[in-house]
C-alpha cells in the first residue's frame, strides 16, 4: 500500500471510499473551504453507516490531525458551504519514540531512567497521540474531555511536556500521569 491514500483531489463534494490498512493516520486537508466542513469518516460495522472518526478530524479550514483508525473503508465527507479545490489525504503516521530519563523519573520509573540515559521521547509525534494544554485537560468543557474520551485514552500535555491517560470516560474523569505509582498529580477536570 502507498504511504498516502488520496481522499479528495481538486474536489467540491464528498470523495469516494478508500481502503485503509489500519493504524495511525495523519489526516491532512487543504483548499478553499468556503464555509464547508470536511470530516474524516470510517464505514461502520453495518457496512452502510458512515461515522466520524474523531472530533479532531472535522475541519473547517486547512489543517491536519493524527488519529488511530481501524482497518476498513474511509472517506472525506464534504458538507455545507461552497467549497472548491479541496484536497485531502490519509498518510501513515510515523512515530518518533524518544524518552527523556527525567520524564521517566517524574513518572515514577527511576529504575528505568537510571539505566536508560540514552533513551529520549519526542511525544508530540509519539504514535500520533492527541494533544492538549494543561488548561484544556483540566477544563471539563474542552473537547479533549467531551469527545472521544475513554478509559485509558492517552493525551500529550503540550504545556507540561508529559503524557497523561484518562481513568474514565466522563467529562470529569481524572487524568493521571503515565507511569505514576499513585494518584499524586491527578487532574480532575472541572
Amino acid at each position: 500500500m502507498s504511504e498516502r491514500v488520496y481522499l479528495l483531489t481538486n474536489a467540491a463534494a464528498t470523495g469516494a471510499a478508500q481502503d485503509w490498512p489500519g493504524g495511525y493516520l495523519e489526516f491532512i486537508c487543504s483548499g478553499t473551504f468556503g464555509g464547508a466542513t470536511v470530516t474524516l469518516q470510517t464505514l461502520g460495522p453495518d457496512d452502510a453507516t458512515w461515522v466520524a472518526v474523531d472530533a479532531s478530524t472535522t475541519l473547517t479550514a486547512a489543517g491536519e490531525a493524527t488519529v488511530l483508525v481501524a482497518r476498513g473503508r474511509i472517506r472525506a465527507l464534504v458538507a455545507g458551504g461552497a467549497p472548491a479545490a479541496l484536497y485531502a489525504v490519509a498518510a501513515l503516521a510515523r512515530a518518533a519514540v524518544v524518552v527523556d530519563p527525567s520524564v521517566l523519573a517524574t513518572a515514577g520509573a527511576t529504575a528505568i531512567a537510571a539505566s536508560s540515559n540514552a533513551v529520549t521521547i519526542a511525544a508530540q509525534t509519539w504514535i500520533g497521540l492527541a494533544t492538549a494544554t494543561t488548561a484544556q485537560i483540566a477544563d471539563k468543557t474542552h473537547a479533549i474531555n467531551t469527545t472521544g474520551k475513554s478509559k485509558g485514552k492517552h493525551v500529550y500535555d503540550t504545556t507540561a511536556d508529559l503524557i497523561v491517560f484518562a481513568l474514565g470516560a466522563t467529562d470529569t474523569s481524572k487524568w493521571r500521569l503515565t507511569g505514576a505509582v499513585d494518584s499524586t498529580g491527578d487532574v480532575t477536570p472541572s
